[in-house]
């Protein structure tokens, strides 16, 4: 039974702790806790929160959670005189009731890697990372870093999850793209590439709607599209088969190492959204220049795949930065001339027809334009 917020009179509201039965069933809210809940959903210290529902909800789910929950709502009222920027009395005193909680639970072999666990551990570093309290964050972080190498499911780490999709996640974008025929010819020719450009057919249907509706700030600021639907994306990328899944035997032919680059090219868009919609840490850094190792490491005969290397390299420039769009760019060109393609327009056209985002990545599209048009000049 998960737990529910109703803003009306205290005793109104019923706090169930979670659905694993080593947890007290109920829990009623004091005065304080009534407060600091309050504040909450009101919006805190009226500062923009990211994810700031997410985070609500995240507490609800679990009790160990939610005691964390109402030392961070505690620790913002405090921010206000006379604690200043200390924690309060009764922020330590949450605190240390989910520390001994959650302590309980890592012991126990059924609970530690639960899915309430894993909110605690990451309510415990949200709560230290805006308290600036370095050391407990790294603590929790490493903890969290154990529970990845056992669950999966990174983004940042790219790190396969080994367990399903949340039942509340969905593919709602209210947006039906009609489908690539260029893509549709790919898989056709090559099933072997289907299940990654099956991805890359899914995808443009959120990308198309994300870009119509760009704006400077954008649809991702709206908690419940990140939370519910451009995430189920991220656990479909990170499901992708790797290098890793294909035998010695197998990477003898292109096709693998032509998904991988398709994968790490999805990698750096959704890494490159995440950066636009100021999601931290967005794995920019992380997963920009992948793509260039694996077309370096790999000698492939591209021929029958030109127009999703193409693509590949597109992507690829746009997270590039400094002398490394140059590499991405020079690739580009070559691609191009391979097709007989003669000048940005008809490149733009393939690059349209299979995933492209110009509002949303306007800049760094005219940034590649104008490189593209220089180095066919000379």
């Amino acid at each position: 039974m998960y737990l529910q917020y109703r803003p009306y009179p205290r005793a109104q509201i019923v706090f169930a702790a979670r659905y694993n039965e080593i947890i007290p069933s109920r829990t009623i809210p004091d005065e304080t806790e009534f407060s600091c809940s309050a504040n909450i959903m009101q919006g805190g210290d009226g500062s923009y929160c990211p994810l700031k529902e997410l985070w609500w909800n995240m507490g609800l789910f679990d009790s160990t959670a939610f005691l964390i929950t109402l030392a961070n709502a505690s620790r913002v009222i405090g921010q206000y005189p006379p604690y200043g920027t200390k924690e309060t009395p009764e922020a330590i005193t949450y605190y240390t009731k989910s520390v001994r909680s959650l302590q309980g639970r890592i012991e126990s072999l059924e609970d530690r890697l639960s899915e309430g666990v894993i909110v605690a551990v990451l309510e415990f570093a949200y709560y230290d990372f805006v308290s600036q309290n370095l050391p407990r964050w790294l603590i929790h972080m490493n903890g969290f870093h154990a529970i990845i190498a056992r669950r999966g499911g990174s983004f940042i780490f790219d790190r396969k999850p080994f367990f399903p999709p949340p039942h509340h996640l969905s593919h709602d974008v209210k947006h039906t793209l009609s489908p690539s025929l260029l893509l549709l010819k790919y898989i056709d020719r090559f099933p072997e590439l289907s299940e990654c450009v099956t991805f890359i057919l899914e995808t443009a249907n959120l990308t198309t709607f994300i870009d119509e509706r760009f704006n400077g700030s954008g649809v991702m600021e709206v908690d419940k599209f990140l939370s519910r639907t451009f995430n189920i994306y991220v656990h479909k990328l990170l499901s992708l088969p790797r290098l890793d899944n294909f035998s010695d035997t197998m990477l003898l032919f292109p096709h693998p190492m032509v998904q991988e680059a398709l994968r790490r090219a999805c990698m750096i868009l959704f890494a490159l959204l995440r950066e636009r919609f100021s999601i931290i840490p967005s794995g920019l850094s992380e997963h920009k220049n992948l793509l260039k190792e694996v077309l370096l490491q790999y000698n492939v005969d591209w021929a029958p795949y030109l127009e999703l290397r193409l693509w590949v390299l597109a992507i690829a420039a746009l997270a590039a930065d400094g002398e490394k769009v140059q590499w991405y760019v020079d690739e580009v060109c070559g691609t191009a001339t391979q097709m007989g393609l003669l000048d940005w327009d008809e490149v733009l056209h393939i690059l349209q027809q299979i995933l492209w985002m110009g509002k949303t990545f306007g800049n760094e599209e005219n940034t590649i334009k104008e490189m593209f048009e220089a180095a066919n000049s000379c």
